[in-house]
């Protein structure tokens, strides 16, 4: 389900003025490991990134520690610039479904939310899936669906990626495409071995920049064949 941004940070003042002295990921990191967000105190909370949530106050300070985790998991992803990002906390309550916690990773210096990370959705829909909404698409639809183990592979680029193959042949003056789908590393390079002219692959981590590419493609007038 899409995430519900918040809408002003000044219809709360409190976590506004705590929360405006902002670290960066690294920084954040470096605060959470040395037990700076360990008080259960509510100040400290919103110092540590909680804007809203729906649970008990008391409750804030374990899902820091098990969300700061998280994040300490991913923070190598080239997907993240830790220098020029922070992160805030939130606990959702769905229409249907289970209270759940995601936590938002923002652009320093406009605000903007560039991802919204959920490890397990309280959406009865959802089926407690983890998920990934991005301003790479404009969060349209979740960049990634999984496990949390699958969600920390497409951050650390362990998943398998969207690939579309260029195949080059010397008799024609211009490539035609084709659509594999997703493969493993392994199984792109393969695709790549050819015995006459070449073939050159591309990989998309989400299926709608994929798909988004393979229309791009077809307008332009190539020939796009989907295995």
């Amino acid at each position: 389900m899409p995430p519900v941004y918040p809408e002003a940070l000044s219809n709360n003042l409190k976590n506004l003025e705590i929360m405006g002295k902002k670290k960066n990921l690294n920084q954040w990191l470096e605060a959470f490991k040395a037990g700076k967000f360990n008080s259960a105190d509510i100040d400290t909370q919103i110092e540590a990134g909680w804007y809203d949530w729906f649970c008990k106050d008391g409750s804030l300070q374990k899902k820091t520690v098990v969300l700061g985790k998280k994040l300490e998991q991913i923070i190598k992803s080239d997907k993240l610039s830790p220098e020029k990002q922070y992160v805030f906390f939130k606990n959702n309550c769905p229409v249907s479904g289970t209270l759940y916690d995601d936590f938002r990773i923002c652009d320093i210096e406009s605000g903007d939310v560039v991802y919204t990370i959920t490890p397990k959705s309280g959406h009865k829909v959802d089926n407690g899936q983890a998920e990934v909404w991005g301003r790479q698409n404009d969060f349209k639809e979740p960049l990634f669906t999984g496990t949390w183990k699958e969600v920390k592979d497409w951050f650390l680029g362990k998943s398998k990626k969207w690939y579309l193959g260029a195949r080059h042949n010397p008799q024609f003056k211009q490539p035609y495409y084709v659509a594999y789908g997703q493969l493993s590393v392994k199984d792109a390079l393969d695709k790549e071995e050819c015995v006459y002219g070449s073939m050159s692959l591309t990989g998309y981590d989400t299926e709608y920049e994929y798909n988004e590419k393979m229309e791009e493609l077809k307008k332009e007038g190539f020939r796009v064949n989907v295995r």
